[in-house]
């Protein structure tokens, strides 16, 4: 299907100057295969390319609502592409959602548009920490979603982002639970890497639940040949998730070696991705999913009694948090209070007593600033740095 398509991209380019609205048809379908149908994200840019030079000529005035909906689709799809593959910030990325949502809400109909459009910014809003907007864009989006759905274009969006939110508040059981029902409602029509973000998040509610043996043998019956030997089927965004999950489930098995071996990968392939604009200095990296790998690493090397090479990576881990996360929404994450209360326990074998004492002490005030002392892991950790 998609030569077909990109021989007819070829073949009616030369019309486009005449009649470049109705090819957005074509191309809003094209990039949706590459983008999230296939993940084929070198061919999803090359699209995105074309959009942003010829933008300018697109007229919607007298465009019929289909061209419009394909257009609106079109934008969404940008704007996931730019934060989620071209790493820019959410601001900017929300940008081309808030453009996709004006022109939706102008049609009549479209309600799995509509529902896509709230569901992305919410998933954005998500990961940049904004959890009291990905709340309410979340809400929007479940009362769209018509009851029957025509597509698969939005189905499951709206479970996998409550999922996300009650993950982002600590609550796993539910957010296991709504995962788990966004698998079952899609598992018949969709291969396992199409599926790949819905598993990495079960595996990695279970890693926080310690339910290790569980998340492994998720990674292993679905992801697992991703590493090996169909690497080069799926994208290094992908790529370094399931490593970091994988990293996480050994470490809870006793495999330490193992875990730090793939949570350094993990780590190697964002990095090499360069992704966002940080000229080197990862400090000032806004990559997610680098901080994420980063305290994976981390908790291996506490494992391995490397215990001053964690905090290094605690502290570009938090920082890079730092740089993502409004300061209003560092208490609300769940991940945040994982890393602070870890860098304590990393923290508490160094050898040394005073940099054992400091260290504690940075974690736990931050753990205490953000969190409070009522929290369950400031609960958990208090006095312990006094030992």
């Amino acid at each position: 299907m998609t030569d077909i398509e990109e021989l007819l991209l070829e073949t009616l380019s030369f019309y486009e100057e005449m009649n470049i609205e109705k090819i957005i048809l074509l191309r809003e379908k094209l990039l949706w295969y590459y983008l999230i149908g296939t993940r084929q994200n070198s061919k999803a840019k090359k699209i995105i390319d074309w959009f942003q030079t010829n933008k300018a000529k697109i007229n919607l005035l007298f465009s019929n609502k289909q061209v419009k909906a394909a257009y609106s689709g079109f934008l969404g799809f940008v704007g996931v592409y730019e934060y989620s593959v071209a790493n820019n910030s959410a601001q900017e990325s929300i940008k081309f959602l808030e453009e996709a949502e004006n022109i939706s809400q102008s049609i009549k109909g479209y309600f799995e548009l509509k529902t896509y459009i709230y569901s992305i910014k919410a998933l954005i809003y998500i990961n940049s920490g904004d959890v009291i907007s990905a709340k309410i864009n979340t809400q929007k989006a479940e009362e769209s979603r018509p009851s029957v759905l025509k597509t698969f274009l939005g189905a499951g969006l709206v479970e996998y982002n409550k999922s996300k939110i009650f993950m982002a508040e600590g609550r796993y059981q539910e957010a296991l639970d709504l995962v788990t029902r966004d698998i079952n409602k899609t598992i018949g029509t969709k291969n396992s890497l199409h599926l790949a973000p819905e598993y990495l998040t079960q595996a990695t509610i279970l890693n926080y639940m310690k339910q290790y043996k569980e998340s492994h043998q998720i990674i292993s019956d679905t992801l697992y040949q991703y590493i090996g030997e169909k690497r080069n089927q799926v994208s290094s965004i992908i790529l370094s998730q399931i490593l970091r999950e994988f990293s996480r489930a050994e470490l809870g098995l006793g495999k330490r070696i193992e875990s730090l071996d793939h949570a350094t990968e993990a780590v190697s392939i964002l990095i090499n991705e360069k992704r966002g604009n940080y000229n080197n200095n990862l400090e000032k990296s806004i990559d997610v999913l680098l901080a994420s790998a980063l305290v994976a690493k981390a908790d291996a090397q506490t494992a391995l009694d490397d215990s001053k090479s964690a905090i290094d990576n605690y502290k570009i881990a938090k920082n890079i948090y730092w740089n993502i996360y409004d300061k209003r929404n560092i208490g609300n994450m769940d991940n945040i209070s994982y890393l602070l209360s870890n860098g304590v326990k990393a923290s508490l074998k160094l050898n040394d007593t005073l940099s054992r004492k400091v260290e504690c002490s940075y974690f736990y005030q931050l753990l205490i600033k953000y969190f409070g002392p009522e929290h369950r892991r400031s609960v958990e950790l208090n006095g312990i740095c006094d030992l």
